[in-house]
């Protein structure tokens, strides 16, 4: 998978010292009893240094040479409003305790509306619009 990503982190709760001799990290699952892939994927969000996370599985057949670069593509590409967070209602918990499920941030999708609900005495909402941003047509709800 290099140079296609910055760090490479290994999961692995056994055969740790083999899967060392790669010469990077290798991660522990951060929860009890085995819990499987996500125990892995949760132990990379908490030692990341970068804004994304790409997964591989151990047992895939091929990597593609390319593959990060096409992920990227795809994170960046405007999909004119036909995403799924545009058609879905979904709860997002912001907060920084990844294991309670919580997101430290959280990106709505082109065309979406967006709205929160305060679960404390305040709340701060905050709506960062991307270099090249157009207001016209922008439409602010009360």
């Amino acid at each position: 998978i290099l140079p296609q990503v910055g760090d490479v982190l290994i999961s692995a709760n056994r055969n740790r010292d083999d899967y060392g001799q790669f010469g990077h990290p290798v991660l522990a699952d951060p929860l009890e009893g085995y819990q499987g892939p996500l125990a892995g994927f949760l132990a990379g969000l908490e030692h990341m240094q970068t804004r994304y996370l790409l997964t591989l599985p151990c047992d895939g057949p091929v990597v593609v040479r390319d593959l990060a670069g096409r992920l990227a593509r795809g994170l960046s590409e405007a999909d004119g409003g036909t995403g799924p967070d545009v058609m879905a209602a979904r709860h997002v918990t912001l907060g920084n305790d990844l294991r309670l499920g919580e997101h430290p941030q959280h990106v709505i999708a082109a065309h979406a509306w967006q709205q929160a609900q305060s679960l404390g005495a305040w709340i701060l909402v905050g709506c960062t619009v991307a270099p090249g941003f157009q207001f016209e047509g922008f439409e602010m709800a009360r």
